[in-house]
Order: structure tokens, then sequence, then C-alpha cells
């Protein structure tokens, strides 16, 4: 049985998979570039430590 690495991350192995594998930065989440990427507002806001309440 071959191990998946992504999963193994995790130090506690009883948690959830969506758990395990949710992104524990912005670096981590994959693509949403127009909303996350460098100078855009929600990473902004995530990065300042003052993030607002919306609806995408």
């Amino acid at each position: 049985m071959r191990s998946n690495r992504a999963v193994s991350r995790s130090s506690t192995p009883h948690q959830p998979l969506a758990e395990r594998l949710r992104p524990k930065a912005l670096g981590e989440v994959i693509g949403q570039q127009h909303l996350l990427g460098p100078g855009m507002p929600l990473r902004i806001a995530f990065e300042s430590g003052q993030p607002h309440s919306c609806i995408l």
C-alpha cells in the first residue's frame, strides 16, 4: 500500500480527511488568484489580520 504524503502531513491521523488536507496558509490555496493573489483585496485583508465579511 502506498502512502499519500499530503495526508501524512497531519500530526493527528484521526482527523477527517478534509481537515487534514485543508490549506493552512494562503500560499497553499490553488486557484482564485484574482482574489488571493499578491495585492488582491482578500489577501490584503487576511494578511492585515482584519478579514471582513463578504459573499463571493
